[in-house]
């Protein structure tokens, strides 16, 4: 499910919608990976073999072309799982989740997770949550191609990002993010 801290409209932090003890059966047995900040979690193609679980930490998504251009598209903060709305293939963009702050990540072949989704009677659930993930993609998406700059750091401001991880989820520039900020949101002293 979404995580909304600020009760803003839209929220590009991912969480799932399963208890412990369910995420427990559900990535039992999973390798176990530990990461350092900046380190890639997975690329295109891993994803459609592969569930993650992000038991601790933050990750972010984003996609990037071949002229090195990069509009993030959500974070991920623990628990959360990853990996399987973004499972597509694009062949002029790649999709690429990255570590934000060391994870603590459970990897899990796509297959056993899907079984075991279905034995505990949790498909609905689970379908519910991709939907709400592709609703948010879709969100962030438009306005990115229909709001100007302002507007978008108004819509995710109070999402407790920095503002260069801000800046790469509106696709602005972190000194235009500070910018707006200071002007709408700071009190002159």
């Amino acid at each position: 499910m979404l995580i909304d801290n600020n009760n803003s409209e839209n929220s590009i932090y991912m969480k799932n919608a399963f208890s412990r003890e369910e995420m427990d059966f559900l990535f039992e047995g999973a390798r176990e990976i530990r990461t350092k900040k900046n380190t890639l979690i997975y690329e295109q193609g891993d994803i459609l073999k592969h569930v993650y679980w992000l038991a601790d930490g933050l990750a972010e998504v984003y996609l990037s072309n071949n002229e090195g251009m990069k509009q993030v598209m959500c974070y991920h903060y623990a628990p959360s799982i990853i990996a399987d709305v973004s499972a597509f293939e694009e062949k002029k963009t790649i999709l690429t989740c990255n570590a934000v702050k060391s994870c603590l990540l459970y990897k899990c072949s796509i297959d056993t997770f899907y079984d075991r989704i279905q034995s505990m009677g949790l498909m609905r659930r689970y379908l519910k949550l991709l939907v709400e993930k592709t609703q948010t993609a879709a969100i962030q998406l438009g306005s990115i191609a229909m709001e100007d700059c302002e507007e978008r750091v108004s819509r995710y401001y109070n999402n407790q990002l920095t503002h260069q991880q801000l800046a790469d989820l509106i696709g602005c520039t972190r000194v235009q993010v500070t910018r707006i900020i200071n002007k709408k949101y700071k009190k002159k002293a």
